[in-house]
């Protein structure tokens, strides 16, 4: 479908055509969410040493799937996981990692044969 034929089809429908299957129903505070990623973000974006030098995010991404994913994997197995945050580097890495949802989806299948899911403390 290209981007117009969406754009017909979206602004062809209001709310009261979209059916109970169709809906989407979440659980968290989007507002809320929307400003812990901005703080997130800031935090990021004040950080210098994660932007000063190239090796320091080659070592991040090495970090995040080498170390983290699994200990996060490995955590998952009991019926209530720890909770434990990683280290700004580390979340940085996770956090572009999972804007690309499918490729996310994908790699965490293939590595770990689950979706690693990110806890409510980070949307």
């Amino acid at each position: 479908m290209s981007g117009a034929e969406i754009s017909g089809v979206l602004s062809a429908r209001s709310l009261s055509d979209i059916s109970e299957v169709e809906m989407v129903r979440l659980s968290i505070d989007l507002v809320s969410a929307a400003r812990r990623n901005i703080g997130f973000l800031r935090l990021v974006s004040e950080s210098q040493w994660l932007h000063e030098k190239k090796s320091t995010v080659i070592e991040a991404i090495r970090r995040d799937d080498r170390l983290w994913m699994p200990l996060v994997s490995n955590l998952m197995v009991g019926s209530t996981p720890a909770m434990v945050l990683p280290p700004l580097d580390v979340e940085w890495v996770w956090f572009c990692h999972t804007l690309n949802p499918a490729s996310y989806r994908q790699y965490c299948e293939a590595i770990f044969s689950k979706l690693i899911g990110k806890p409510a403390i980070f949307l």
